[in-house]
């Protein structure tokens, strides 16, 4: 089953995409390998982030999951 696209807030504010200014969203998990995990500067203990995928463009916004 696809999820339905939807807005979100991060930190208290809406999420909207930086390249076409759209605020809907889908919401994935995305598991790490170690090389992405390295080349983000994240710790090693963190393997997986929270990927939102704009519904207009595509374009991916990832959040370390904390």
């Amino acid at each position: 089953m696809v999820e339905k696209p939807t807005n979100y807030l991060i930190a208290g504010k809406a999420l909207t995409c930086p390249i076409c200014d759209s605020n809907i969203f889908f919401c994935k998990k995305i598991k790490l390998n170690n090389t992405i995990a390295g080349f983000l500067g994240i710790e090693e203990n963190i393997r997986s982030v929270t990927g939102y995928i704009c519904s207009e463009c595509n374009h991916l916004i990832p959040f370390v999951n904390q």
